[in-house]
């Protein structure tokens, strides 16, 4: 397993939260999601044999999240 922490300014209210859990979720690979309200912070754990980062990166900027990946998460 692998754990990456992005940021996505767009997070505004629990609705961005539960989109973004629901969302990256369902994609295969991903084990875990955590989002931070208060530091707008998505982490995600995932199977890197079944996605990466820009996969995951690329999902949120497609349901309106676009995030950056936070220094030193990798």
């Amino acid at each position: 397993m692998q754990t990456i922490k992005l940021n996505s300014k767009s997070i505004s209210c629990e609705g961005c939260r539960k989109t973004i859990t629901k969302t990256l979720e369902r994609m295969i690979g991903v084990k875990d999601v955590q989002v931070d309200l208060n530091t707008k912070d998505i982490t995600v754990t995932f199977n890197p044999k079944w996605t990466n980062e820009n996969k995951i990166m690329k999902k949120l900027t497609k349901i309106n999240y676009p995030a950056t990946i936070v220094k030193g998460s990798k």
